[in-house]
C-alpha cells in the first residue's frame, strides 16, 4: 500500500486518479471565512459526495469524525476545496490487491 500525507491547495484527484483510496484524516486551513471541503468518490467535482469537512475562520481544523478504519473511496478520491480553504492536508493511502 502506498500511503502518506498530502498537502492540497486546489481541487485534485488524490494519489492516483481513479484508483481506490482510503482516507484516514484531514486538516482544513481556512482564510477569513470558514472553508468547506468535499471528498468525492471518483475523479471529478461532480462525482458522488462521500464526506464533507468544514473549517473555522482563520484556523486549522482536524476532521475528527473520520473513523479509525478510514473512509474508502473505491473509484478514487477527488478533493474539492472551496475558495475559502488555504490548504487541506490529507492522510490517505492507495489501496491495492
Amino acid at each position: 500500500m502506498r500511503g502518506g500525507t498530502y498537502r492540497i491547495t486546489e481541487d485534485t484527484a488524490l494519489i492516483r486518479s481513479g484508483k481506490p483510496v482510503r482516507l484516514y484524516g484531514a486538516s482544513i486551513t481556512s482564510g477569513a471565512t470558514a472553508a468547506k471541503v468535499s471528498f468525492r468518490n471518483g475523479t471529478a467535482a461532480t462525482d458522488t459526495l462521500i464526506y464533507e469537512g468544514h473549517g473555522e475562520p482563520n484556523l486549522t481544523v482536524d476532521a475528527t469524525d473520520i473513523p479509525a478504519e478510514g473512509i474508502f473511496f473505491p473509484a478514487g478520491l477527488f478533493v474539492d476545496i472551496d475558495a475559502n480553504a488555504t490548504a487541506v492536508v490529507c492522510f490517505a493511502e492507495l489501496v491495492t490487491g
